[in-house]
């Protein structure tokens, strides 16, 4: 007697990997759906979760203490300028997701050193980009050259903060000084 075939046992290499495919399409569309989404701004490195939780409880406590530092070499000023970019990547999922436009270009405004009782513990940095409210206007879109898309709009800054490791490579958001429209 012959046994029963199933109708998802393969007939050929070939229809096997094309279910494989559907399975994994159909794991990942679900796992999209029930996952709740998560921006990602924060980068916490392997073994600094000690460190994230540290500066948090401190700042909450109030027991840390800022102090505004000038940065001369280079290349530590460049690690801080691309930390504070992908931080503001955030935006988009955030504050840009109101009634604000902002430019790509992010400054960093601010570099302090972050204290708790004389010993530095990390470094904060606030960044910034070029904003307009957009609440009160109609920028026409597909005009990104023309600056007078934004003329009747109310022009600002969006400001935020963040705390970084001392090795640069752990960052995360400061929770007091999320990004903000500031009007010019």
């Amino acid at each position: 007697m012959k046994a029963p075939t199933s109708i998802f046992q393969p007939q050929s290499p070939f229809s096997f990997s094309v279910r494989r495919l559907l399975q994994l399409v159909l794991a990942l569309m679900v796992s999209a759906v029930i996952s709740p989404a998560q921006a990602q701004a924060d980068r916490i490195a392997e073994g600094d979760r000690p460190w994230v939780d540290t500066v948090r409880a401190l700042m909450r406590a109030e027991r840390l203490t800022y102090v505004d530092v000038e940065v001369s070499e280079v290349h530590f000023r460049e690690r801080l300028q691309q930390i504070a970019w992908d931080q503001a990547q955030i935006w988009g999922d955030t504050i840009l997701e109101g009634d604000y436009w902002a430019d790509e270009e992010v400054m960093l405004d601010l570099i302090q050193g972050v204290y708790r009782e004389g010993v530095q513990v990390a470094w904060r940095i606030t960044y910034s980009s070029k904003a307009f409210d957009t609440s009160v206007c109609a920028p026409y879109e597909f005009a990104d050259e023309d600056p007078a898309r934004f003329n009747d709009c109310i022009p600002g800054r969006i400001h935020e903060s963040s705390f970084v490791s001392m090795d640069l490579k752990s960052f995360i958001r400061d929770d007091e000084a999320y990004a903000e429209f500031i009007e010019d």
